[in-house]
């Protein structure tokens, strides 16, 4: 009796110990992993080959994505920037660049996407009209490329069309600083433009100045000539206008309207 008692409360010890056995040797839950930092020089590299093969709508998004996980990528902003110069979206390229400056301004390729996005956004303003924004966007490009007659010459051109005499030949006459021979050549024909502008609105001074700017490069233009001594003339120069038929004269002894002037008018 005494025996079979102990056996029972042996297995009722076991019975009390074995789910605490059990519990002892289950496995202690992993932690939770933690997942891999995203590699975004992979990213950065997905992003140019989108660009490369102009995909531009899928660069910009790839670039976006490297930006929200680093928003000081200089390089994502810079691939935005070109991607949107690709598409033509001149706003947004000029936006993206700007910031890819602000962040780096010495950085690989900035300077120059930031003056691509302003010359092209430019052309496109002067080519739709807008020329107070070529005008400004021609500036900006001047301060970073002060070297490239084309700029000189496309924001003369926006000047002369809000007509802005003055303005457009100072920068004319800086393009002839620099310029070579094809774009001296459009640049004379734009003074000449820009000329017969001034004497259409009967602004003999700016007609006046532009031609004087024209004939130190183009001494044998009888027309220019002619047009120079009719501003003066108009303008109440008197003695210049005769100096300025005297050179017509020798250029065309037999120049009736030269001849008359000199005569008396």
């Amino acid at each position: 009796m005494n025996t079979r008692r102990a056996a029972l409360q042996r297995l009722a010890i076991f019975a009390t110990a074995a789910p605490l056995l059990l519990t002892g040797c289950e496995s202690v839950p992993d932690k939770p992993v933690k997942p891999a930092a995203p590699d975004l020089g992979a990213m950065l590299k997905d992003a140019d080959a989108r660009l490369a093969a102009k995909d531009f709508d899928g660069a910009i998004k790839a670039y976006q994505a490297v930006l929200a996980i680093d928003p000081k990528s200089w390089r994502a902003q810079l691939g935005i920037a070109r991607a949107q110069i690709g598409k033509g979206a001149w706003t947004e390229a000029i936006a993206a660049a700007k910031r890819a400056h602000e962040l780096n301004a010495t950085g690989e390729g900035v300077a120059a996407v930031l003056g691509e996005a302003f010359f092209g956004g430019g052309v496109a303003a002067l080519k739709g009209n807008n020329l107070t924004d070529a005008i400004g966007l021609f500036a900006d490009y001047i301060r970073l490329q002060p070297s490239n007659a084309r700029a000189y010459l496309n924001v003369a051109r926006a000047f002369l069309g809000e007509r802005r005499f003055a303005e457009a030949l100072d920068s004319l006459v800086k393009g002839l600083g620099v310029a070579g021979g094809g774009e001296r050549g459009e640049i004379l024909s734009t003074l000449r433009d820009g000329a017969r502008q001034a004497i259409s609105s009967s602004s003999w001074r700016d007609a006046i100045a532009i031609l004087r700017e024209y004939v130190r490069h183009d001494r044998s233009n009888l027309d220019a000539w002619l047009d120079l001594g009719r501003s003066y003339w108009r303008g109440g120069e008197r003695l210049n206008a005769l100096d300025a038929f005297r050179r017509v004269l020798e250029l065309d002894p037999r120049q009736q309207e030269a001849l008359r002037f000199l005569r008396g008018g």
